[in-house]
């Protein structure tokens, strides 16, 4: 089954009744989040490690959330195409 990507929020219980309909559900949060809760079944592909979302929150809160957000997306960047790649295997 393939879903668009939404650029909104879905309902918690539509993105299960989707994972249950064989829905890929991935959680690029850092790993420290993915284990303090996720969807069940939701594959974890960090855009940022734990290190890396610490230096963006410093960035975020002691210096400029605009560097921060710049850091953030430098960081991204150099994954992708890792990402890409991993969301392609899970499939």
């Amino acid at each position: 089954m393939i879903v668009e990507p939404r650029p909104f929020p879905i309902e918690l219980r539509e993105l299960l009744r989707r994972r249950a309909e064989g829905a890929l559900v991935v959680d690029v949060r850092s790993p420290s989040e993915h284990a303090r809760g996720h969807v069940p079944g939701a594959a974890n592909l960090p855009a940022l490690d734990d290190a890396e979302r610490a230096e963006v929150g410093t960035l975020w809160t002691r210096v400029d959330p605009a560097r921060a957000l710049a850091r953030a997306e430098e960081l991204g960047r150099a994954k992708i195409d890792r990402l890409v790649e991993a969301v392609r295997a899970l499939r």
